[in-house]
């Protein structure tokens, strides 16, 4: 008797630790990447182009960058003193983007390294950014798909901030607050008004998305490919080797950066400086 009763005095503590557990305590709940991926996973199986790093003209068949830049018309022009191009209203990507100081070749004349493209142009690059529901919300979030509207400013440049604004008609209103300097930094501020009168839990997310590489001489002394700053230590493999492991890098990092390096406009600055150079090594008479 004894012994039973110790056994069943064991089994109801258990039961006592488990549901407490879960009622005090409960699973962990899913980081802001599970989130977004789950979200990508189920967007994929309704609308695949309404996913993050999508959007409406992922037809599959590409198009030179000009007639991709066609397909969305509503955009609002980037002109800076060294950057030219404009930001797509649909989605608010940055997918097109042009180095004003940086040619094809040592020609001034010659075009204007193109460095952003829309995800339907043959060689896609370009950034987004974009906010995430907690699990099982309702709550309708922009996304690849979103059309913003602009709301300040004419043209984005630098002193010239502009604003975009989307309404998912459901109480929520979200802002973008756009900036940019005289060289190359853009500023993104996100906000979001709650008019529905209950708590909203959202988590941002920003996307760089590169395919489709473009042909390019390479050289030994560049690195291309991915590169960044996880914890104080330098994380990066070349293009090549990320094709050949075909796996998905992930980095828990408190600050750090990251980014996508190319050859092309290291080149074009190697041959303008070699170019300044010769000038200023001419005598003066």
């Amino acid at each position: 008797m004894s012994e039973q009763r110790n056994l069943l005095l064991a089994i109801v503590l258990s039961m006592i630790v488990v549901f407490g557990w879960q009622y005090y305590v409960g699973p962990p709940k899913p980081t802001p990447e599970q989130l977004k991926q789950q979200e990508i996973a189920e967007q994929q199986k309704a609308n695949p182009g309404a996913q993050p790093g999508a959007g409406a003209a992922a037809t599959g068949q590409k198009l030179p960058r000009d007639a991709a830049l066609k397909q969305a018309p509503q955009r609002v022009a980037i002109d800076t003193p060294t950057l030219g191009g404009s930001i797509n209203l649909s989605g608010g990507r940055f997918d097109d983007l042009r180095l004003k100081n940086y040619h094809e070749t040592p020609d001034p004349k010659s075009p204007e390294i193109e460095l952003l493209s829309p995800l339907a142009a043959e060689h896609p690059y370009f950034a987004e950014f974009g906010w995430i529901a907690e699990a099982g919300a309702q709550q309708k979030t922009p996304d690849a798909n979103a059309e913003w509207q602009l709301m300040q400013g004419g043209q984005l440049a630098p002193g010239k901030d502009i604003e975009l604004a989307y309404d998912n008609g459901q109480g929520l209103t979200f802002t973008r607050h756009i900036s940019v300097d005289q060289n190359y930094m853009f500023t993104i501020a996100d906000s979001v008004d709650n008019h529905t009168g209950s708590p909203v839990t959202l988590y941002p997310y920003g996307l760089v998305k590169r395919s489709s590489l473009p042909a390019a001489q390479h050289y030994w002394v560049v690195h291309e490919g991915f590169l960044g700053v996880f914890n104080n230590t330098a994380e990066y493999d070349t293009y090549a080797a990320l094709g050949d492991k075909n796996e998905t890098k992930k980095f828990d990092s408190k600050g750090g950066w990251l980014g996508i390096t190319d050859n092309i406009g290291w080149q074009r600055l190697f041959l303008r400086s070699r170019r300044n150079m010769r000038r200023r090594s001419k005598p003066t008479i």
